[in-house]
């Protein structure tokens, strides 16, 4: 009986592992968040041509 305790312990910390991974790769990550945003830096609508 303990041993199906331990397994779901386990498999309840395998999913929640599993969700915070999809939510990261989802949301982009957290890789690169030292380097600024490649939108920030560009005007968003360029100046008018004379």
């Amino acid at each position: 009986m303990k041993s199906k305790r331990y397994l779901a312990l386990i498999a309840l910390i395998v999913a929640m592992v599993a969700i915070m991974v999809v939510g990261a790769i989802r949301n982009g990550g957290s890789s690169g968040d030292d380097a600024p945003d490649q939108s920030a830096t560009q005007q968003a609508t360029p100046a008018p041509q004379r």
